[in-house]
């Protein structure tokens, strides 16, 4: 062993430290923390005591999820709107003419909604929903923009809305929030639903 080292002493002496650094660098690595994700959480705001909260109690809610920071862009954006509650929306172009996407944000770019038309180019379907979350507990008939017949399918529990023709299953459009119970969903961002039916 003693003459390998010294045999080869000139090439162990480069490699030595480079084995080093490489240690050390996997080291720091593998316990750095995990990066927040980039996606609405599925945790919902604490709301166990069933008390039906103000708009602005669940806004205030929203400040302690993680998780929801996204930078938004500005390619597409239309114009912007800052709410009394500290809330702004921000309007972007979609594929759906006379459609916006909308995004609310609470703080700098924390996302608590996100409406996203889905255009004809894109074929989403209803049965894509059902296969995943199963039946939508509740479900609202009429819209503004779409019309009567279109259907709102609320899975308030996993934060996603969708807006579809019943005839076809053509999701027209979805929507992602932050979980909330239903009819805080309705009150706060179900501003398209056009009729009383439902829960």
């Amino acid at each position: 062993m003693r003459n390998f080292i010294i045999k080869y002493r000139f090439f162990l002496i480069p490699i030595v430290p480079l084995l080093f650094v490489f240690f050390m660098f996997y080291f720091i690595i593998s316990n750095s923390p995990a990066p927040h994700s980039n996606t609405v959480p599925s945790q919902a705001p604490n709301n166990s005591d069933n008390t039906i909260q103000t708009d602005q109690q669940l806004v205030n809610d929203f400040d302690v999820l993680e998780g929801n920071e996204e930078p938004i862009g500005t390619e597409g954006l239309i114009r912007t709107e800052s709410l009394s509650d500290g809330t702004e929306k921000k309007y972007f172009l979609s594929s759906v003419p006379g459609r916006e996407r909308i995004i609310t944000t609470k703080g700098k770019d924390n996302i608590i909604f996100e409406s996203i038309p889905i255009g004809a180019d894109f074929s989403v379907n209803l049965n894509d929903f059902t296969q995943v979350y199963g039946d939508a507990r509740f479900v609202f008939l009429g819209s503004s923009f779409y019309g009567g017949s279109a259907e709102t399918h609320i899975y308030a529990d996993e934060g996603i809305a969708i807006i579809v023709n019943p005839a076809t299953g053509q999701v027209y459009e979805q929507h992602v929030f932050i979980p909330v119970r239903t009819e805080d969903y309705v009150r706060l961002f179900g501003e398209d639903i056009s009729s009383s039916s439902g829960p």
